[in-house]
């Protein structure tokens, strides 16, 4: 390729490495260009990322504290300057506290002294120095379902008593649910419908293990109670897989567990739920295969030593609490940790004079934050388009909004530590997002690219030809150049061979001697014809003009040649015929 660079004019050189150095330079920007714009793709996902962190710490983490701080606020004030009165229903702390209870993200808990002892919701005493239930329920709104009750066993219509109990749970406060359900489960069992009485004593389980009615009886233990009998009659009858009737064991154990401190409180209650699980479990080691009887052994034996793990957290527990009473720490936001989940709790301390000395426990309703605010937040908040909000447990799972599944995490904030159980994340839905932002400069950068690759090869390719050209016009030259040297020879020769003729006085006679003279006299001519041509060819090079032709004989211009290269060969040597034709037509040709 250099000696074929070597061999083009200069002009024609200068272009074709000028045409390469721009070519290099085009693929040179477009690498830099691809690698500009998945820096851009890059930079767009990072911009991504912090916008969504700013409005989950913004927009939602921000306004779920707000409405907890406005909340706790609002009970700080109902209950500043009220004083412990037990066994007072109507004293201004219960009223206050009932109040609480129809609070948004509030809802009482329970009372405890500086002597240790804890208070229900009526201020009466539960039982002296033992921490409280995990939960409180129930209330004396429970008329209406007490009248299906009675209808249903004054021999009414069930499947009426079942629909009628299905609008009162509709419009029921969430207080009086648990004991609706339960008695929406036993209707369904008298009405031969056990499937749905499942699906019923199921969600009290999640929802409400530790639920209890308005006489103190708890709904929890009866509803897993219920719930592991039904499923144990559809093992015996094949219906029911053995693993399912371990699990719902197991359940049945765990909310004992969860209500142990009541169930404490109620040492007849705590014998009569202990047979009725150990009942139970007789009955399902008769019914289940060796398998499924050692997972259940090894399961209760786990909650065993869960249960002595949990006391030793609640005597903690009930030890901070009571430091609260005693007006030794301030008080606020606590955790407590249960096998049914974390709870988180306010401490107010009760500092009136008027009576003894303690700490009011509110509880912050996670429940409905997590069904009903967090919910109504995470519609509303300001993410662009490809992503998604929710908000998970430490295991993963979603509390509320979509289920991230496998999607990656675009970004993550942090609840304050009595929420700290819970983490907002914002998930990629579409995974192309950042790719197809830059989608349009990406193709507009390929076109731009690919147009200048196909003006720079399309330059190239007119310049090769043009080399091509200079090259064929170079050999051209050449051949020419060639055949024109050998042309000038040919008079040149002819006449220095009459011009030696006539010098050493070869000539017969006069009429040769003119002969000898007309031939380097024609010789001559066509000598200066030559060069004039040559002369014509570099003004036609230079300037384009055209070739001087005119109409020729070319009998006569034949018989002129053939003269003149007769005088040259030897006499006899070559004998040339020439035979030209009448009425031969005039031809266009340069002469020479």
């Amino acid at each position: 390729m250099i000696r074929t660079l070597l061999n083009v004019p200069k002009e024609s050189r200068v272009m074709v490495v000028v045409s390469l150095t721009v070519l290099l330079q085009v693929l040179v920007l477009s690498i830099f260009g691809l690698a500009a714009l998945r820096g851009q793709v890059a930079e767009s996902e990072r911009d991504t990322r912090a916008l969504c962190g700013r409005v989950l710490q913004a927009n939602l983490v921000a306004e779920v504290e707000r409405r907890i701080g406005e909340a706790e606020e609002e009970a700080g004030r109902r209950l500043a300057g009220l004083a412990l009165r037990p066994r007072e229903p109507e004293s201004s702390l219960a009223r206050a506290l009932r109040e609480e209870e129809d609070g948004e993200l509030i809802r009482f808990a329970f009372v405890l002294d500086s002597a240790g002892n804890w208070y229900d919701d009526r201020l009466d005493v539960v039982w002296p120095g033992t921490p409280p239930p995990a939960s409180t329920g129930g209330g004396d709104a429970v008329s209406p379902f007490e009248e299906v009750e009675a209808g249903a066993l004054a021999g009414g219509s069930l499947e009426e008593a079942v629909e009628r109990t299905r609008r009162l749970l509709a419009d029921a406060d969430r207080s009086v649910l648990p004991y609706g359900l339960i008695l929406l489960g036993r209707l369904l069992l008298a009405a031969k419908r056990p499937r749905e009485a499942l699906a019923v004593y199921d969600q009290v389980c999640a929802e409400f293990p530790t639920a209890r009615d308005a006489p103190g009886n708890l709904l929890g233990p009866a509803a897993a109670r219920l719930r592991a009998s039904i499923r144990m009659r559809g093992l015996a009858e094949g219906g029911v897989p053995p693993d399912r009737v371990v699990a719902d064991l197991l359940a049945y154990r765990r909310i004992l567990l969860l209500n142990r401190f009541r169930l404490e409180g109620d040492p007849d209650r705590l014998r009569y739920e202990k047979g009725r699980f150990r009942e139970l479990a007789e009955r399902a080691s008769r019914l289940l295969p060796l398998p499924a009887r050692v997972s259940l052994a090894k399961g209760i034996e786990r909650l065993g030593g869960e249960e002595d793990s949990l006391r030793a957290l609640r005597e903690a527990f009930g030890a901070a609490l009571l430091r609260v009473a005693r007006s030794e720490t301030p008080g606020g936001r606590m955790r407590e940790d249960l096998p049914g989940g974390p709870r988180a709790l306010l401490a107010l301390p009760l500092q009136s004079s008027g009576g003894p000395p303690g700490t009011v426990v509110l509880e912050i309703d996670l429940p409905r934050i997590r069904t009903v605010t967090l919910p109504a937040i995470l519609t509303s908040l300001p993410l662009p388009g490809g992503v998604r909000a929710a908000v998970v447990d430490t295991t993963g799972r979603p509390v509320a909004g979509a289920r991230p599944g496998a999607r990656p995490v675009v970004a993550q904030a942090r609840f304050t530590d009595v929420l700290s159980f819970w983490t907002p994340v914002v998930y990629l839905v579409d995974r192309d997002l950042a790719a197809r932002r830059t989608a349009s400069a990406r193709r507009l950068h390929y076109w731009i690219m690919g147009l200048s690759i196909a003006g720079i090869l399309a330059a190239g390719w007119f310049v090769l030809r043009t080399v091509r050209r200079e090259l064929r016009v170079a050999r051209m030259k050449s051949d020419f150049l060639s055949n024109v040297t050998h042309e000038l020879k040919t008079p040149l020769t002819s006449i220095r061979m009459f011009v030696e003729t006539l010098e050493e006085g070869r000539v017969k006679d006069e009429a040769e001697r003119r002969e000898c003279l007309g031939v380097i006299s024609r010789e001559a001519e066509r000598l200066t014809e030559l060069i004039q041509r040559v002369l014509d060819l570099s003004r036609f090079e230079k300037k384009g003009a055209a070739l001087a032709r005119k109409p020729t004989d070319l009998g006569a211009l034949i018989t002129e040649t053939l003269e003149v290269f007769r005088r040259r060969t030897p006499d006899g040597g070559v004998e040339v015929e020439v035979s030209v034709g009448p009425g031969l037509e005039r031809v266009s040709v340069e002469p020479g």
